[in-house]
């Protein structure tokens, strides 16, 4: 092809390797997905309650031993009255627990 007497040679189609064949091993692995229902502090065992955010096993066992020595938790807010859960704490769990009324 001739354009404004400069002369165009069209380039060769770049050369592409022959294609590999690859093969991968895949592991398919089921998955469960749980809605979170808030957890009931007045029948909630002591590891079920470290599963809460900032909940380890001594404030589990705080909880659990003021629950017996003080019966049933009238409100969510009544955590307070544990050592070792203050404020700070009682965010962090308050969307997550419940006095089993609803609370």
């Amino acid at each position: 092809m001739v354009y404004a007497g400069i002369k165009l040679i069209p380039g060769r189609p770049p050369k592409i390797p022959p294609l590999k064949t690859v093969t991968v091993e895949v592991t398919i692995v089921p998955v469960e997905f749980h809605e979170l229902s808030p957890l009931d502090i007045n029948s909630a065992t002591a590891s079920e309650l470290e599963e809460l955010p900032g909940i380890g096993p001594e404030l589990a066992r705080r909880i659990v031993a003021y629950r017996e020595a003080h019966g049933p938790f009238r409100s969510v807010e009544e955590l307070l009255n544990v050592p070792g859960i203050g404020p700070a704490t009682l965010e962090r769990i308050r969307e997550l627990v419940t006095v089993g009324d609803g609370e």
